[in-house]
Formats: structure tokens, C-alpha cells, sequence
């Protein structure tokens, strides 16, 4: 944004609306999928998923984490990465990666 010529206060403001917006849709998606306000905390984090995840790990350690794949393989794995795969490789915690379902 900032190459477009967009200045720093309004980059900003559209970070802070973004976030905003994202933890409401994170809540609302958590609540119709009945998982309960106790059983759950969040935290929104900018930046690389990778990064942001093993931050998030040093802040709870957690004695699991539960991690979603794509399942993608071949070219598309190797074009896009693989974050399940770096997490694997990566941190000092039991990865609990849950393939999608195939129909």
C-alpha cells in the first residue's frame, strides 16, 4: 500500500479495521459452530503464518496443537508450501495436522 502512495496513519487504520473484522468473523464462526466462549482464546497476529503460529505456541505451550492441511501435493505443494509442513519441522509440540474431507 505504501508503494501505491497510501500513507502510513491511513495503512494503519485500515490494519486496525481489518483486524476488527476478522475477530469478529473468527467469533462469529466459532459460536455457530457451538464451540464454547470457555473452551476457547483469541489472538490475532500480523505477519507470516509460520512465525505467527510458533509465536503463539511460546505464549500458551500448549501440550497439542491441532492444525488443518490443505492436502495438496505435487506442484501445487511444492509452488505453494506447505505451513502444516514447516510447523511439523519446526516447533517442540505434539501437531495434531487434520487432512480436509474428501467427498
Amino acid at each position: 500500500m505504501s508503494n501505491a502512495g497510501i500513507g502510513k496513519d491511513e495503512i494503519a487504520r485500515y490494519v486496525a479495521t481489518e483486524r476488527l473484522q476478522v475477530g469478529r468473523e473468527l467469533v462469529a464462526f466459532l459460536e455457530a459452530n457451538d464451540f464454547r466462549v470457555d473452551n476457547w482464546s483469541l489472538r490475532i497476529k500480523e505477519g507470516g503464518p509460520v512465525e505467527a503460529i510458533k509465536e503463539a505456541i511460546n505464549e500458551v505451550a500448549p501440550d497439542l496443537l491441532v492444525i488443518g492441511t490443505h492436502g495438496r501435493s505435487g506442484l501445487m505443494k511444492i509452488l505453494l508450501g506447505s505451513v502444516t509442513e514447516s510447523i511439523l519441522r519446526s516447533v517442540d509440540v505434539d501437531v495434531f495436522a487434520v487432512p480436509p474431507i474428501r467427498n
